[in-house]
């Protein structure tokens, strides 16, 4: 072999192993090109999810506050008419107080407008409570500040001549509840 076919046979190879070494590097280079694309779109994505999820859980959060609103409303104003429920709670209140209850007395109450709007209907009830003057206005406070919205339209107070330390009361509330 004559140097020149060794020069061109070894510039042949030199070539050939440069155009290998450009192939493989430009293949790696756009593979890596394309991965960190991916990349960046993935963390895109991640972004716009935990975005969205801090969305749903403020939604979730202002739906829990909301229904907690509603749980305490329908406890002051029940959906029914139940005396029942309530009866227990005065007798419950009244031992809690040491007053005794000699009756209770209920009537439906026409609506008025305003609470004819608001889908509302109130029920009186007439109490007649036999204690001492401190029990009866710790059993009126206690009743007052029941979950249920109770008004007290009239309290009257009366002693037996011969017994000053037992008052007789007669207690006229209103009660709401939803129509």
């Amino acid at each position: 072999m004559t140097v020149r076919v060794k020069i061109i046979t070894i510039v042949a190879i030199l070539i050939v192993i440069i155009l290998l070494t450009v192939a493989f590097v430009v293949t790696n280079i756009s593979t890596m090109i394309k991965n960190s694309n991916e990349l960046r779109k993935e963390k895109e994505n991640s972004a716009t999810l935990k975005s969205r999820l801090d969305e749903l859980l403020a939604v979730r959060d202002k739906y829990n506050l909301l229904e907690a609103e509603y749980s305490k409303y329908s406890l002051q104003v029940p959906q029914k008419n139940d005396m029942s429920i309530f009866t227990n709670e005065i007798n419950d209140i009244a031992k809690y107080s040491d007053v005794n209850i000699n009756s209770i007395n209920y009537s439906e109450k026409a609506a008025s407008e305003e609470e004819e709007k608001l889908g509302l209907a109130s029920i009186e009830a007439s109490l007649i409570v036999e204690g001492s003057y401190y029990n009866i206005m710790n059993f009126l406070n206690t009743m007052e500040k029941m979950t249920r919205i109770v008004k007290v339209n009239n309290l009257v107070l009366q002693t037996a001549e011969d017994d000053y330390e037992n008052i007789n009361a007669n207690i006229n509330i209103e009660m709401y509840y939803k129509n």
